[in-house]
Formats: C-alpha cells, structure tokens, sequence
C-alpha cells in the first residue's frame, strides 16, 4: 500500500499494457532453459498464482466489507431519527433521508429538487434564509429553530445545524425534531407563569388577611415570612422580624407560657384558637387566638402560626360584663322596688278602698232611710256619690291591673287569636245586645305567647271599637293579619268615629283621652295597658286614624 490513489482503467487499455509487459518478460528469457532453471520458473510461476489468489481473496474480502459499510451506512443514514438533507445554495433539496422525508410529510423520491423553505411556516421562512446565507458565506457550523408546515393537528419545531462542503457549493443539514422539547419548554413556562402568578395570588391573600401570620422554622423558632397585618399589629419593620425569633423580639408577655404553648404544639402538630397575651414594639399588651399548623416547605418543617387580635372585642367583652354585673344589680334592685311598689299600691289601694266603702254604704244607707224625706236635687247627690265611688273602685283596680303588667312573668304558649277574638266579640255582644255589629274575624290566627295578656289585648282594642262605633246602624269591626314589611302584622280595623292620625302617639299615654271621647266611658289606661303587654311579648303597636271614618289598630308579636 503507497498509498497513492489508483484511477479504474478501461479494458482495452489494460489489454494493450499486458502485452507490452508480456513481450518485455519473453525478452528477459534466456532460452533454451536448463532443466534446473525450467523447474525454478515453475515453482516461481506457482507462488506467484498463490499470490494472486491470496490476493483476489482479499480483493473479495474488501469488496465484501466495503459493501456492508456501505449498506450501514446506508441504513444509517436513511433510519437515523435525524432528518438528513442536502441542499445547494438555493436551499433546493439534493438528497434526503427517510426521517427527513418523514419530518416533511411527502415522499423522498418526490422531494427531490423541491425548494426546502416551502415546507416552513411563512412566518419563518426569513430566518431560514437568513441561516442558509450565513452557511455558505462562512464555511462554519451554523444551526437555527424553525416551525415545519403541519399536515398534523400540531406543528413540528425544528432544529437545523448545517455546514457548507469546502467548494461551497452544496451543505449537507441536520433536521431535529424537538416539538416534545418545544411542547414541553413551553408547559414548563405555562408552570412557571401559573406558578409566579399563584405566588403573586398567595402573597396578596397572605398580606390582605387581617389576622397577623407568621412562618416559623421548627428547628429554631426563627421567622422566615410575616404578613402586613403582623407589622402593622405589632408596629416592626419585616426586616425587623425576619430571622429573629419571638423570645428574642419579647413577643409573649409570659415566658413559660409561650414554652408550655410551643412544647404542646410540637407534640401535637397544631393547636386551634388558645387565647394568648403578647406584647407590641411599643409594649402595649394584647390579647389573641393563637391557631397553628406544622407544614412542610422545601423538605424543611415550618410553624404556620395565625393570631387573630381580639384585643379590643376582648375589652368589649369584659365591658359588657361589667354591664352585665351592674345591670343585674340594678334588675335585682328593680325586683325588689316592683315588690315594695306592689305592696305599696296594695296598701294604698286599701287604705282608699275602706273610705270609699264606708262613703258607698253611707249612701246607701241614706237612700234606704231617707230617701223619702229628700227632695229630688238631695237624691240626685246622693245618686252622684254612690256612682262616684263606685269609679273610683274601678279605677284603682284598674290602677292594680297597670302595675302588675310589668313583673308579671309570661307564660308563653300556642295561642289561637282567632278563636280569642271570637269570644271576646261574643262577650261584647252579650253586653249590649241592642249595639248591633257586624265581626269579620280571620280564620287560623295562632301565635306563641301568654293567652291571658294577650287576651286582655284583644279585648281592650276590640272593646274600644265596640264603643267607638255605637253611633253606626251599621257598624263593622275586623280582625285579621297581613305582612308589613315583611313581618306578619295584626290589625283590628272598624268605622266608627275615628281620629285625627296627629293624635294617634297620645292615644297610649296612661288617663290621655283624645276629643271626642269624653262621652264613652273608661279611665284612658286600656291601651297604655296593650302597649305594655305587646313591648313585652317583644312587639310594637301602632294607631291610624280618621275622623268620622274609623280606626285601625296594629300590633305586632316577635315570634
């Protein structure tokens, strides 16, 4: 082997050489040879054809090895999973591989002397122009990223690295598919968005919240993260907080507290709502429920501990219980005033009673004695001073009746306002058969409260219609209900003489009675007496009016 490089001849050249080589071997020859020198020629003439078929074997041999190189590179180079091309300078396809042919859709055979840039998306074709003018003008490994057309759902991105053979003529390509890479760049950037945008959202929800937050390691108890609420709170700065812990800030006002507390929240894993004292920068104590998680962040263990301040809910609480001390003081003193104010107005309700009994029966005894030996102007005072005793009795029962009203205990039950209403029309009716009155009474009417007042109710408000509507031939009374405001509403509605709406607050004042009323009789207490037993079944009423055209009464009952 020289070597040197050795050009195929063709067959009558290499006939013509054999035979001036022949014809220079014959006149080398010395003849007639000598026996000795005829058998050495022969044994020269056999080794030389052993040679020569050592040598054509290995001739056969290199063939057969030079075409199994060629057939694996030829499958090499045709199921590579890289798509392989050449191009001239044109970008026209020379050579293609079955990968390349594959990346681009179309068949190889069809491929060649189609121009490369049209299988790229138009919106790259100008970097592959500008890529192919950088090979063939520096000679050097060049590569770019482009989007092949998609036949598919989804495009194909590629990546090119080429390089120009030294006549610059033709470069031979490398085409990468890297779509996976591509598709997966870009969820991991889709990730990374999703992931800085969840941190944006986590660190706004984390500074919004107004409970104070903080983020302890386990190891140390040192602050990693505080929330706003915290610094605003506890009036730091984060730099302040960050990396210390709350021993070292003096944060709990009690040292064994805070030990006790975190002891019990490391052997537990998390503690909910215990109520802590702790300290301000300014040294201002306050009050606490102190909630906690054990989490895991970065294969690390973390204290997640949540603080709401109720400080000032707290100090309302204590208020209102010192209120509530007071006030029950004052209701028990209450209790005992009602008690001494009912024996008082026993008392006094005695003390008047006896002389008007003693005036009452000194009438009557003058009546029965001498009834006849007084004149007529002497019976008629006689008459007036029984009759006025008789009021006066009236109205201190009626009196009796007021004061029990505010420390009568309810008994509270399901009661039928309409059957009550019902019978309290008949009682009426009873009492004045000649006063003829149409009742339009509601049907199924039930609430909850003490039967016993709220009949005296009905019976005040329907007994004043009763009255107020004696001048009507054809006078009408109405019980019934309807929502006001949403709230179911009773009402007792009649058209007798009426009022003016101005006066309708003065109507439950205690003895007011308006104009107009002087010629029914009653002392002015009944509908004073409604409007406490409705405050106390927790309700209101209320009066309109028009004089000459009736009245309407409505209470309300808290259910």
């Amino acid at each position: 082997m020289t070597g040197k490089i050795v050009l195929p001849i063709d067959r009558e050249e290499r006939r013509r050489l054999a035979i001036v080589r022949l014809r220079t071997k014959k006149a080398e020859l010395r003849l007639p040879l000598s026996k000795e020198g005829t058998r050495k020629l022969v044994h020269e003439l056999e080794v030389h054809q052993i040679e020569l078929e050592m040598q054509n074997e290995e001739l056969f041999r290199a063939r057969n090895e030079a075409e199994a190189a060629l057939k694996k590179y030829t499958d090499l180079y045709d199921f590579a999973p890289i798509g392989y091309l050449t191009l001239d300078n044109t970008g026209t396809i020379h050579a293609v591989n079955l990968s390349g042919a594959t990346l681009l859709g179309v068949e190889r055979s069809k491929l060649i002397g189609r121009h490369f840039g049209l299988f790229i998306t138009v919106e790259d074709r100008l970097i592959f122009s500008n890529f192919l003018d950088k090979v063939f003008s520096s000679l050097e490994k060049q590569s770019c990223e482009v989007t092949l057309t998609a036949k598919e759902s989804h495009p194909h991105f590629v990546q090119i690295e080429a390089i120009a053979e030294a006549a610059a003529k033709e470069c031979r390509i490398a085409v990468i598919d890297i779509t996976e890479r591509r598709v997966a760049e870009e969820e991991r950037k889709r990730t990374e968005e999703a992931l800085r945008k969840s941190e944006q959202k986590f660190s706004r929800i984390f500074d919004s919240v107004p409970a104070l937050i903080g983020i302890c390691n386990l190891r140390e108890g040192r602050f990693v993260d505080v929330n706003q609420a915290s610094l605003q709170t506890l009036g730091y700065q984060r730099d302040e907080i960050v990396g210390k812990t709350a021993r070292e800030l003096g944060l709990w006002e009690d040292e064994e507290e805070r030990v006790r507390l975190m002891r019990d929240f490391k052997e537990q894993g998390s503690m909910t709502n215990l109520e802590v004292r702790f300290k301000a920068k300014s040294g201002k104590i306050l009050t606490g429920l102190c909630s906690g998680e054990l989490i895991d962040l970065d294969e690390e263990r973390y204290m997640l501990i949540l603080v709401r301040d109720v400080t000032e809910r707290k100090a309302a609480e204590e208020e209102i219980e010192r209120l509530n001390v007071a006030l029950r003081a004052r209701a028990a003193d209450l209790e005992d005033v009602n008690r001494e104010l009912e024996a008082f107005n026993y008392t006094v309700a005695h003390d008047l009673r006896n002389p008007l009994n003693v005036i009452s029966s000194y009438c009557q005894a003058i009546k029965e004695m001498c009834n006849e030996q007084l004149d007529k102007p002497c019976r008629h005072y006689v008459q007036e001073i029984y009759d006025g005793t008789l009021r006066m009795n009236r109205l201190i029962e009626a009196l009796l009746n007021f004061s029990r009203l505010t420390h009568t205990e309810l008994n509270m039950e399901r009661v039928d306002l309409s059957n009550m209403a019902r019978e309290v029309a008949g009682e009426l009716q009873k009492t004045e058969a000649e006063h003829r009155v149409k009742f339009r009474i509601a049907s199924g009417l039930v609430v909850t409260g003490d039967a016993n007042l709220l009949r005296v109710v009905l019976t005040n408000i329907m007994g004043n219609a009763w009255k107020y509507t004696f001048q009507r031939e054809e006078a009408v009374i109405e019980f019934g209900m309807k929502v006001i405001a949403g709230q179911p509403t009773f009402f007792v509605r009649d058209n007798g003489i009426g009022f003016a709406n101005a006066d309708a607050g003065k109507i439950f004042i205690p003895f007011q009675r308006l104009p107009g009323a002087e010629e029914c009789r009653g002392f002015g207490i009944g509908l004073a007496t409604v409007e406490r037993i409705i405050k106390r079944h927790g309700g209101s009423v209320y009066a309109e009016g028009m004089p000459g055209k009736g009245a309407t009464f409505y209470f309300t009952l808290q259910q």
